[in-house]
């Protein structure tokens, strides 16, 4: 038998149950008070018939089910709040729908204005939207909305990703993650190396370094080599290394490799393929005997045509530079002439310096204490009637032997029609030392006796660079002319096996000059009022007139130890080949500078003479293609004879459009070298150009001079 234990009621509990069944029953008393008075008092019939409907309506209840007892009556005063908030239709709605969503439902979520990119207020904007997205849809949903959007989805197929995929892909907005991978890229400093073949390191080192100089500062980097093995280092910002490496990486697909043969002769040296990859900026190798190959950027059009060009004149140095003999002059035949005391002295040209010599040191002869001497070496060549010594000390004359024509002619070549002209250029005969001595001021040789210093410039290259006098350089120049100037010489190998006479040197040659006139530009007054429209010469008024010759050269360097410049004699027979009868290559490119010159074409770029062709059977290679400023001129009078007794020089000044060298030369034609009194004239002016002559310092110029 079970028995119920049941706690009694504390008299507190006792108490508040009282209150409330008094409460409780006070208000249904009003209740009941309330509706019977307004019931009879208004309708007394209708009341009686409400009151027993309801009682009818609550015994029927009753029976079917009863409701749960409210003591309080709290469900008759509880206000609904789904109702009011509409928070319940809401909820059905959605129930309705069966998770099936549509872009208004996301659009309602894009702001209508955001913060600017890279402050700390975008920042809180992109991570308080993305936020919203994920809080407010699911996954399934926002995959949904990507396939509304006709967008691709993310690698990462989560919730983040797809909110944000719909932020920067459809709404626009800038990558957060981006933007603080370029925050951190420029302020964060660090290096990165890039593996690099020799073709690609020489040519993102440019031409002396230059292409290496402007990548540094274009990019704000330090770069270097690293050898072993053969990279770039950079370092830099991080940014600073993104953009480098695709420069590199577009730099890669611009890199290309041609074979260039050789038409004939001897391959070019490697000294002087170094040489012409630093001048022209293409990398030039020898691959076999008759070919080289050339390394370089696709957008480098003439730096690739000058490389070519460098290629074929440098076929013809090893021969030339060999067989040139160099003499020595009797100065005065002079008794005692094996006792002055010569050196060698540095030369260091201020102007031009050949782009084909030596990469050792300049020197040249010159007698001990003769650079103090006013009138220096003045008479000489008429002192001694034209007569010189040889290397090997045989007596020879210099008329006689420019006189001698060389057996080595080109074949078809017809001598007894051609024309013999005999000029002197001034300059300095050079002994180049070897290329693996290092470059220096110390004379190579101790200073001593001539025939000394002889023996050891014999064993030596020698070059010969042209200068202008000082005579010449005060002098007035008069009927300037401009020209363009295309010379070729017959290829190694095609030449008779005849050995000529010791000293010459002779070559077959091919020579084009398009001469420029421009009316307008001539007839102009130099004077202040004269209309300043003129100094722009119309092209299309421009004259150009070929000319073309064809022959065989012969050339003498004259060393004069006791002078100030040496003399290099240039025996020349020619004959004039007709315009029909020149080169058909020639011909072409004759129309293409014209067409250049004349400005007919936009954009027209300057045409490229042909490295070779054919004349009668004999092939030619490019030697040199220059622009000429030519002007005539008489040097000033000297105390040697007046100025109508000495003949007018011609005075050049050359840009050679291969190498980029400009220098200038002074030429003496000889106006009949069969004829004694010409050929004493020729002498005689040659005397006064090479005589050294300090110029006198006013004394205006001394404090100058001083201060300096």
């Amino acid at each position: 038998m079970s028995v119920l234990l049941r706690r009694s009621t504390c008299s507190s509990c006792l108490r508040l149950e009282h209150n409330i069944k008094h409460t409780v029953s006070s208000l249904r008393c009003r209740r009941s008070l309330s509706t019977r008075t307004s019931v009879d008092t208004i309708q007394p019939f209708r009341a009686q018939t409400v009151v027993t409907r309801r009682s009818t309506t609550i015994g029927r209840e009753e029976v079917g089910k009863r409701k749960p007892r409210d003591y309080l009556g709290i469900e008759e005063l509880r206000p609904n709040l789904l109702e009011q908030t509409k928070v319940q239709d809401y909820l059905d709605y959605v129930a309705s729908t069966n998770n099936s969503v549509t872009l208004e439902d996301i659009e309602r979520c894009k702001p209508k204005m955001r913060a600017i990119p890279g402050t700390p207020e975008y920042a809180e904007d992109y991570n308080l939207l993305l936020e919203n997205l994920v809080r407010s849809f699911s996954k399934v949903q926002l995959a949904r909305f990507l396939e509304l959007y006709s967008l691709e989805p993310p690698v990462k197929r989560t919730k983040w990703c797809y909110a944000e995929t719909i932020i920067e892909r459809q709404w626009k907005w800038p990558s957060l993650t981006d933007i603080q991978k370029r925050q951190r890229d420029w302020s964060e400093v660090t290096y990165k190396t890039f593996p690099l073949n020799p073709n690609e390191a020489f040519l993102i080192l440019g031409k002396d370094g230059i292409n290496l100089l402007s990548l540094s500062r274009k990019y704000n980097v330090h770069v270097s080599f690293s050898a072993n093995p053969l990279c770039l280092r950079v370092e830099g910002l991080r940014g600073s290394l993104d953009n480098i490496g695709q420069y590199i990486a577009n730099f890669r697909d611009d890199v290309a490799i041609e074979t260039f043969s050789l038409p004939g002769g001897n391959p070019p040296r490697s000294e002087l393929l170094q040489r012409i990859s630093r001048i022209t900026g293409v990398l030039t190798e020898n691959v076999t005997k008759n070919s080289i190959r050339m390394s370089y950027r696709k957008v480098d059009h003439q730096a690739v045509s000058s490389a070519r060009k460098l290629i074929m004149r440098s076929m013809f140095e090893p021969s030339i530079s060999t067989l040139i003999e160099t003499q020595k002059l009797l100065p005065g035949l002079e008794s005692n002439i094996f006792h002055h005391t010569y050196s060698l002295y540095p030369f260091l040209s201020p102007r031009y310096s050949p782009w084909d010599a030596e990469a050792g040191s300049l020197f040249r002869l010159r007698r001990v204490g003769e650079w103090f001497r006013v009138n220096s070496g003045g008479g000489v060549l008429v002192k001694s009637g034209g007569t010189a010594l040889t290397m090997n000390d045989d007596r020879v004359d210099i008329r006689d032997t420019l006189l001698r024509r060389s057996a080595m002619s080109p074949k078809n070549y017809d001598i007894a029609t051609s024309h013999t002209a005999v000029t002197a250029s001034f300059g300095h005969v050079l002994a180049c030392t070897t290329p693996s001595q290092w470059a220096a001021v110390v004379s190579p040789q101790a200073q001593g006796g001539l025939s000394q210093m002889l023996a050891w410039a014999q064993s030596q290259k020698r070059i010969f660079i042209p200068s202008l006098p000082g005579s010449v350089l005060d002098s007035r120049r008069s009927q300037q002319r401009l020209l363009h100037r295309v010379l070729y010489r017959v290829l190694p190998g095609q030449l008779e096996d005849a050995s000529p006479p010791e000293p010459l040197h002779s070559t077959g040659f091919f020579k084009a000059e398009f001469h420029i006139e421009m009316p307008n530009f001539r007839a102009q007054s130099l004077s202040p009022d004269a209309d300043q429209s003129v100094n722009n010469p119309d092209p299309s008024t421009m004259i150009i007139t070929p000319k073309y010759w064809t022959g065989v050269d012969t050339e003498i360097d004259l060393m004069l130890p006791d002078c100030s410049m040496d003399i290099r004699f240039l025996a020349s027979d020619s004959t004039t080949v007709a315009d029909h009868s020149s080169p058909h290559s020639l011909q072409a490119y004759f129309r293409q500078l014209q067409s250049f010159l004349s400005l007919t074409e936009e954009g027209a770029s300057l045409p490229n003479p042909p490295l070779s062709f054919v004349h009668q059977g004999v092939t030619y290679g490019l030697k040199s293609t220059c622009s000429v400023r030519q002007s005539e001129g008489s040097p000033q009078s000297q105390p040697l004879g007046s100025a109508n007794h000495i003949l007018p020089t011609v005075s050049e000044s050359i840009l050679d459009l291969d190498s980029n060298g400009k220098y200038m030369t002074c030429e003496l034609a000889c106006p009949d070298i069969t004829s004694h009194e010409s050929w004493s004239l020729f002498l005689h002016t040659c005397d006064q150009l090479i005589a050294f002559t300090p110029r006198p310092i006013s004394a205006s110029n001394i404090p100058d001079i001083l201060s300096s």
